[in-house]
């Protein structure tokens, strides 16, 4: 029996903050020498070693004392963020590490993180990257511009961690979701290295998130492996799979596991409930798109759903009936076409265009989506969706099939 706990962790930040670089120091435990040599070793396509950018979800896993950490990289370029947010979807993270250095703080890619984070209630930390190239009264100014936005936004205030008492003070408090710690870091020097690892070996499960997983098995990424087959590796939110059970895909699809790896690469026999893994399938189809869902028993596939939402931002934007969006429900990222069926709940009364409720920004209420091909969603799942200067979330209240 594991006494490991496995937990989830995503970076987060601006385009060259370090995000990639602080990864592959927690991974490695080895000093970066300046010039890309940590984020290079965890790159996952040649074009991120080249440009400095990540543009895809990249996973990687360390041990910190009794926790099993899965890392996931998130892209931190403005075009790449509805990757992010499907990754945050995917993996549910229980801490976020959002990177931040002298030049990035005000970015407005840096505020939407935070803003997802806060909003979809995660613990996160500050990593202040790069420390050993500014002075200190730079990386202080920078801080207290960050500490203005997340107490302007949130009730959370910012508490620097310099020593090991203070470890002790924010592993006791961040879950509550009442304070930022703050790390200043350097990866060329590893400064500040050691108690980020301390605090990442002493952090728990958490509790708060709004995100939420389907009872099932989703998939989220497909391969075909030579030897093996078909691979699906993806979230297990429902009753505990085997080798050799009989699965079905999307409901109709028959499969048989034939083995089994959980999320450290290790062969098991079974995968647990709410654990991630990788299963070897022999089916009939050799490709399984992201979003799939893997079930005992014939199930049938969703086409609209209605949501209650909150449009969190629009900057003058708005929702009528017949806008189209793109989805994001855990590992399903999906367009779909809004339908406005009841009134707005906010203060204000709505305005109307041509007799059809108009949603902006602060408008709380109900909106029905119809997706342009079947997938599954259940009930009371949390739904996100950014759309050009329109942001939303809600919860699914009813699904049609």
């Amino acid at each position: 029996m594991s006494t490991f706990t496995d937990l989830n962790v995503g970076m987060l930040g601006s385009v060259d903050s370090g995000k990639s670089t602080s990864l592959g120091q927690l991974v490695t435990g080895e000093k970066d020498n300046g010039r890309g040599k940590l984020r290079s070793m965890i790159s996952r396509h040649p074009h991120e070693i080249t440009s400095g950018r990540t543009s895809d979800l990249v996973y990687h896993h360390g041990v910190f004392g009794s926790n099993r950490i899965t890392f996931v990289d998130l892209a931190g370029h403005e075009k790449y963020l509805k990757t992010t947010i499907t990754g945050l979807n995917t993996v549910i993270p229980d801490l976020l590490l959002l990177c931040v250095d002298r030049y990035v703080p005000t970015y407005k890619i840096t505020k939407e993180h935070m803003g997802i984070a806060i909003r979809m209630k995660i613990p996160f930390v500050i990593l202040m990257t790069k420390v050993d190239l500014y002075e200190k009264e730079i990386t202080d100014s920078s801080l207290q511009l960050l500490s203005r936005i997340i107490k302007k936004s949130s009730s959370r205030i910012t508490r620097e961690v310099t020593c090991i008492e203070d470890v002790d003070t924010v592993v006791s408090t961040y879950t509550s979701l009442t304070s930022v710690p703050v790390f200043r870091i350097s990866n060329v020097t590893h400064e500040g290295v050691d108690l980020i690892r301390n605090f990442l070996s002493r952090i728990g499960k958490c509790r708060t998130s709004s995100f939420s997983h389907a009872k099932r098995f989703m998939v989220d990424r497909c391969y075909k492996v030579k030897g093996i087959g078909l691979v699906v590796s993806g979230f297990n939110g429902g009753n505990k799979v085997s080798v050799g059970d009989k699965l079905y895909i999307n409901g109709n699809t028959e499969a048989y596991v034939r083995s089994i790896h959980d999320d450290f690469r290790n062969e098991t026999k079974s995968l647990e409930e709410n654990t991630r893994g990788c299963l070897a399938l022999r089916t009939s189809v050799d490709k399984v798109l992201s979003g799939s869902v893997l079930s005992y028993q014939p199930i049938k596939l969703v086409t609209s759903f209605t949501a209650n939402i909150e449009i969190l931002s629009s900057h003058g934007t708005s929702i009528t009936n017949g806008y189209k969006t793109v989805i994001h429900c855990g590992p399903i990222r999906k367009t779909a076409t809004v339908s406005i069926t009841e009134s707005s709940e906010k203060t204000d009364t709505p305005e109307k265009t041509d007799k059809t409720e108009t949603f902006r920004g602060g408008t709380k209420g109900q909106l029905q989506f119809k997706f342009e091909s079947p997938i599954y969603i259940e009930v009371g799942q949390c739904i996100f969706f950014r759309e050009g200067r329109i942001i939303g979330d809600g919860v699914i209240s009813k699904v049609y099939n």
